[in-house]
């Protein structure tokens, strides 16, 4: 039903990320924007150093969303129907790592939805 793909960049392995902010992003992507396709449902993950951050691509071709729902799905969640998953990784970025990395969310109803994770590029303290 569903195609993977993955685009991994071999140097991003020799860098460190806080635990469960890629889990909640892929999840969404299978359960929201491909869940209801019957086939021909594919997502891409993506992993790539640029400069002195590390970026996280997870791209699916599902159903999308319109921009006002975009925007809600990163700040603060008003129920128990909107998730709390790209909220809470959101803010679990920016309070690790600063207000300048966090999650942004590129989409169109019927056309799928990339999200994007920006951190800093660290390197596992030895």
């Amino acid at each position: 039903k569903i195609t993977v793909n993955y685009d991994i960049s071999p140097e991003v392995k020799e860098y460190t990320i806080i635990k469960h902010i890629l889990q909640p992003v892929v999840e969404n992507a299978l359960m929201h924007g491909l869940g209801s396709i019957d086939e021909g449902g594919v997502l891409w993950i993506r992993a790539y150093k640029k400069s002195e951050s590390l970026y996280f691509e997870i791209i699916d071709n599902g159903i999308g969303m319109d921009p006002e729902k975009q925007k809600r799905l990163l700040s603060e969640p008003t129920g128990m129907k909107e998730g709390y998953g790209l909220y809470n990784v959101q803010r679990r970025i920016q309070v690790y790592y600063g207000m300048e990395y966090g999650v942004h969310i590129d989409s169109r109803p019927q056309h799928g939805t990339k999200v994007t994770l920006q951190i800093p590029a660290v390197r596992e303290k030895s």
